[in-house]
C-alpha cells in the first residue's frame, strides 16, 4: 500500500507517461511541491498542498492496486469491456447534468471530464469519449446528441428556472453576479438592445472565470478557478446596468461642480465620509472609530460652532451614536430613503462641493521628495505628470499656484539634468514659500503645523532644515527616524522610515500572500493599525485559514479599498494591484493623497516572472521583494539589499 512514508521510493518505479491524464497532472504537481520527491516541508506548512497530495496518494494507490470494474459495466474480470458497457457508462456520466436542466450546447462547451476507479470519460467535439473501464484501457466514442436524447426519452429533466438551485455560499453567488454584469456592461453602455444578445453570441473566459449568454440567461461555470453552476436572468441584469448608468453620470456631474480648494474643509470631509457609508456594512468598531474621530475634531476645534455645516455635523453625530447604541456586531447602513426630509440630499451636495486642487496635490508630492535619495527617473516621471496635466488643461494659467508649479517643473528639470547617482532633491526657498502659502504653512498638508520650520509630521522623512551643501562630518551626525524593525523583518527589509512604500511580486502559489499577511501581522503587533485589502482571494475560507496565526485587533481585512476609511490606518496592503484594476498613476495618486501612510503593493506576475504593470513602477518604491521560488523571498530595496527570508519555515509570530 502506498503511503506518504514510501511515496518517494514508489514513484521511482512508476512511468508517469503511462498514467491517466488526471493522475499525470497530480504526479507533476506532487513532484513540484516536494522538489522532485525530496522534501515534505511544503506539505507540512500548507493545508491546501497537504490535502491535494493526500488525494493523489489515494488515487495512485487505487490505480496501482487494479480496482475492479464498476458493477453493471458489462465487463467481467479478465474480459475486455464491450461497447454496450461503455455506452452505459457514457449515459451514467452525463445523466445528472441532463436531468438538472443542462442543454446539449452547455455540455458541449463545458469540456466536462472525470477519472475515477470505475471509469474515465470526457466530452470534446460534441462527443463522449470513454477511455477506461475499471482497470482496462478502452477507446469508445459516442455522439453526445444520441446519448443526450436517450436520457431525455427515458426521463425528462426538471423544469429549468432563472436561478438553478446549487450548493453554494451567498458570497459565491454575489461574485458570480458581478462577473455576469462585467460581461454585459460594455455592450449595454454602447447601446445594444436586449434582443441583440443571442445564444452563444457573447462569452468571456479568463484563467479563473468563465461566463456566457445562453438564450434568456447568463451562465457562470467557473469562478476563481473552481467549477460552479449559476444562472442569472439576462433581462434582470440588463435593466440593473441601465439603472446604474444615470447614477454614474450624476456622480461625474457632481465632481465637475466641486469647488477646487487648497484643503477640503474638515466638516465637509466628515460629511463625505458619512455619505459614503450608504449601502455599506460596518462593524461596531468601525462605527465607534468614526464617532471618536468626529468628536476629536470637534474638541480640537477643527470643526467649530460657527461652521456653516454645524447643524449637519450635529445631525451626523446624533445619527452615528443612535446607530451604535442599537446595532449588533455589524450593521447594514441604508441612508437614502431613511433620512428624514431632504437632509440626505443636502449632505450629498455638501460632500461633493469641494475637491483639492490638482496643483496642490502635485505640490504635496513634490515636497515629499525633499531630502530623499531619488533617481532621475522618479523625478522625470513627476515632471512629466505635471507637464501632461498642464498640456491637457487640468492646470490652467489662472490657477493661483501656477508660478509655484512652474518653479517645481524647473527644479525637477534641473535635477534630472545635473543630478548624480544617490543625490537628494533640495527644494529652493522660492518654491518652499509658494508651497507654504498654498498649504497654510504646512508642507505636509496636515493643516495643523504653524510653519514649515515647525512641522511635526513625518512626511519629510528627515531633518526639517537642510542646506543645499553640507560638510560630510555634519551630514554624518544627522538623525533619521525609522520604524525600528527587529528579527526576521530587519534581516529581510532593513529598518525603513514610517511612510515607506514596498512592492511584492512573484508567480502564483509561491507564498506571496502568506508572506504579506505575516508581515501585516508583525506591523499590527508592533507598529500601528494595518489594513489588508484582499481582492485576490476575497474574504473567504482560504484567507481565514492564512490569517488565523497573525490575527490582531490592529489588523483589519477588506475585499475592496475603503476610500473613506484609509486615514484610520498606518500601513495599507493592496493584494493585488492587478485584481484591483489600479495603474501606476492610481498608486502614485493614492500615495500623494495619503503621504504619511506606508503602502505595500502586491503584483501578479507574467509567465516569465515579471510583475504585471509598468516595470518602471519599481523605481518609485523603497522596498522591492520578489518571491522567485516556492517559499523564498528576496529583497532588493534601498534599506537592506539582498535580504532573504524562508516564508514557510520561519515562526510567523516573530
Amino acid at each position: 500500500m502506498i503511503t506518504k512514508d514510501n511515496l518517494f521510493q514508489t514513484v521511482k518505479t512508476i512511468n508517469a507517461d503511462s498514467l491517466s491524464a488526471s493522475l499525470k497532472e497530480g504526479f507533476e504537481f506532487v513532484r513540484e511541491v516536494t522538489e522532485n520527491f525530496t522534501t515534505w516541508k511544503y506539505y507540512k506548512s500548507d493545508g491546501d498542498i497537504k490535502a491535494a497530495v493526500d488525494q493523489f496518494i489515494k488515487e495512485l494507490a487505487a490505480h496501482l492496486s487494479g480496482s475492479a470494474p464498476a458493477k453493471g459495466s458489462g465487463s467481467a474480470r479478465g474480459s475486455k469491456p464491450d461497447q454496450k458497457a461503455a455506452r452505459e457508462i457514457a449515459s451514467d456520466f452525463i445523466r445528472p447534468y441532463v436531468l438538472r436542466g443542462e442543454t446539449m450546447q452547455q455540455l458541449s462547451k463545458s469540456h466536462l471530464g472525470t477519472a475515477n476507479s470505475k471509469f474515465h470519460a470526457d466530452i470534446s467535439n460534441n462527443k463522449i469519449h470513454v477511455s477506461k473501464i475499471g482497470n482496462v484501457a478502452v477507446q469508445f466514442t459516442f455522439p453526445l446528441k444520441d446519448i443526450y436524447e436517450e436520457i431525455l426519452q427515458k426521463q425528462p429533466p426538471a423544469k429549468k428556472t432563472a436561478k438553478r438551485p446549487v450548493k453554494s455560499s451567498p458570497r459565491q453567488q454575489q461574485l458570480a453576479r458581478q462577473l455576469a454584469k462585467r460581461l454585459l456592461k460594455p455592450f449595454v453602455l454602447r447601446g445594444d438592445t436586449l434582443k441583440s444578445f443571442g445564444t452563444g453570441k457573447l462569452s468571456g473566459s479568463v484563467t479563473r472565470n468563465a461566463v456566457y449568454v445562453d438564450g434568456n440567461t447568463i451562465n457562470v461555470t467557473a469562478l476563481r478557478g473552481k467549477k460552479v453552476d449559476f444562472l442569472f436572468s439576462l433581462k434582470e441584469l440588463y435593466e440593473e446596468i441601465n439603472d446604474e448608468v444615470p447614477k454614474a453620470a450624476a456622480k461625474k456631474r457632481q465632481d465637475d461642480k466641486a469647488q477646487p480648494v487648497e484643503r477640503v474643509d474638515e466638516a465637509v470631509r466628515f460629511i463625505k465620509r458619512f455619505v459614503l457609508l450608504d449601502g455599506k456594512t460596518k462593524t461596531a468598531d468601525q462605527v465607534r472609530s468614526f464617532i471618536n474621530s468626529l468628536q476629536r475634531a470637534i474638541v480640537e476645534k477643527r470643526i467649530r460652532k460657527t461652521s456653516p455645516y454645524a447643524k449637519h455635523i450635529d445631525f451626523i453625530q446624533t445619527a452615528l451614536i443612535g446607530m451604535y447604541d442599537n446595532m449588533g456586531a455589524t450593521i447594514k447602513i441604508v441612508l437614502s430613503g431613511n433620512v428624514r426630509g431632504n437632509i440626505f440630499t443636502q449632505l450629498q451636495e455638501i460632500a461633493g462641493s469641494e475637491k483639492v486642487r490638482l496643483s496642490v496635490s502635485y505640490m504635496k508630492r513634490y515636497i515629499a521628495l525633499q531630502g530623499k535619495g531619488i533617481d532621475k527617473e522618479k523625478a522625470k516621471r513627476l515632471h512629466n505628470l505635471i507637464a501632461t496635466a498642464m498640456n491637457a488643461g487640468k492646470i490652467i494659467g489662472t490657477d493661483p499656484y501656477m508660478k509655484t508649479i512652474q518653479r517645481i517643473l524647473q527644479s525637477l528639470r534641473s535635477f534630472v539634468t545635473s543630478a548624480r547617482k544617490n543625490d537628494s532633491l533640495v527644494i529652493h526657498d522660492a518654491v518652499l514659500n509658494g508651497i507654504n502659502e498654498a498649504l497654510d504653512g504646512c508642507a505636509c498638508g496636515c493643516g495643523q503645523c504653524g510653519s514649515l520650520e515647525g512641522c511635526s509630521c513625518q512626511q519629510l522623512n528627515g531633518p526639517q532644515e537642510r542646506p543645499m551643501i553640507m560638510n560630510s562630518m555634519d551630514f554624518a551626525k544627522l538623525k533619521f527616524e525609522t520604524l525600528g524593525f527587529q528579527g526576521k523583518w530587519l534581516d529581510l527589509i532593513g529598518d525603513p522610515s514610517r511612510n515607506f512604500t514596498a512592492m511584492v511580486f512573484g508567480k502564483p502559489k509561491l507564498g506571496k500572500s502568506w508572506l504579506c499577511l505575516d508581515f501585516a501581522g508583525y506591523l499590527a503587533r508592533n507598529h500601528g493599525k494595518v489594513l489588508y485589502v484582499a481582492k485576490e482571494e476575497g474574504l473567504d475560507l482560504t484567507l481565514q485559514e492564512k490569517i488565523e496565526s497573525v490575527k490582531h485587533p490592529n489588523l483589519t481585512v477588506a475585499e475592496n479599498i475603503p476610500d473613506d476609511l484609509l486615514e484610520q490606518f498606518d500601513f495599507i496592503f493592496l493584494d493585488s494591484v492587478s485584481r484591483l484594476g489600479l495603474t501606476p498613476d492610481d498608486l502614485n495618486r493614492m500615495r500623494a493623497d495619503h503621504p504619511n501612510k506606508s503602502f505595500i503593493f502586491i503584483f501578479q506576475t507574467t509567465k516569465a516572472g515579471a510583475f504585471r504593470g509598468a516595470n518602471t513602477f519599481q523605481h518609485d518604491v523603497d522596498v522591492v521583494i520578489e518571491v522567485p521560488e516556492k517559499g523564498k523571498a528576496v529583497q532588493m530595496g534601498r534599506f537592506n539589499q539582498g535580504g532573504e527570508l524562508e516564508i514557510f519555515t520561519t515562526n510567523r509570530a516573530i
